[in-house]
């Protein structure tokens, strides 16, 4: 079992490249531009709780792990998409996220909703300490969570479930796909995919249950939308914005049609949760 899991282990680090944890934080401080980017709009947009159910809370409350009793953390909460779902079943959740400004659009929206049992914290998953356990330790589309010892600490401040919700095989964004693959940009630290994270877990003997789910969606981008948002996002990877601007313009004369990328998504979804061996 240990030799399958040091197996599993190195498979994980050489396929994502996560580095140390210093390697993490500056990667993390690369991001933040971007997202500061695409998270901003919210600030001035209205917001209300999702009336249509979350498949994956759904289970999680029919299953009774997520109750009027229950403590969570939610690691990686970006803009409260689950904070949200979670926060009206729950009687308190902790919300954690490096970004600012998705933190100041979690404290607006918990303000609008009157929910009063959401606390938010900017502290960084490497520097936070666990001096607490909550019933529950969630996480979405989350890089922090990137070996053994992560999982290990996320198991070691649940006294209930950790639940891992992350992307499967054969998910893509057409275009930013295309985009990447003609530049030639093998991104690092990107969020760990349901396999890997499956097979790392079965290593360690944990008994795992699973959910999942599919959506697609199709959709046209005009050239101003793309000079807006992807050179930002290129530069995470290196790319000056004058390089961006000429690719983007190029790549964008050469597939467009009538005026717009023909651009869809496809998000095939997987949950992982689990009781940790200590409990």
């Amino acid at each position: 079992m240990a030799d399958i899991l040091k197996e599993e282990a190195l498979k994980w680090e050489e396929k994502y490249r996560y580095g140390t944890v210093d390697d993490r934080k500056k990667r993390m401080n690369l991001w933040e531009p971007y997202y500061s980017y695409v998270y901003e709009p919210m600030l001035k947009a209205g917001f209300s709780i999702p009336k249509n159910n979350d498949e994956f809370i759904t289970e999680l409350t029919d299953k009774g792990i997520l109750n009027s009793d229950t403590t969570v953390i939610d690691i990686g909460c970006g803009v409260g998409g689950y904070t949200f779902r979670i926060a009206p079943i729950v009687k308190s959740v902790v919300a954690m996220d490096i970004n600012k400004t998705a933190l100041d659009i979690v404290k607006k929206r918990a303000e609008e909703t009157n929910l009063d049992n959401i606390e938010v914290t900017d502290t960084p998953w490497e520097d936070y300490s666990v001096t607490e356990r909550f019933d529950v330790s969630f996480s979405s589309m989350c890089p922090a969570i990137c070996n053994i010892d992560e999982i290990k600490k996320m198991e070691s401040m649940t006294s209930g479930y950790c639940v891992l919700v992350t992307v499967m095989a054969g998910s893509y964004d057409k275009h930013r796909k295309a985009m990447m693959g003609e530049l030639n940009i093998h991104p690092e630290g990107m969020v760990t995919d349901y396999d890997t994270y499956l097979n790392v877990l079965k290593a360690m003997g944990r008994e795992v249950m699973t959910a999942n789910r599919s959506f697609k969606r199709e959709y046209k981008t005009s050239l101003e939308e793309l000079l807006a948002s992807m050179p930002t996002y290129l530069k995470i990877f290196g790319l000056d914005n004058d390089k961006s601007i000429a690719f983007i313009k190029d790549y964008f004369a050469r597939n467009s049609v009538d005026g717009y990328l023909n651009d869809e998504s496809l998000m095939n979804m997987g949950m992982i949760y689990w009781k940790p061996l200590n409990n």
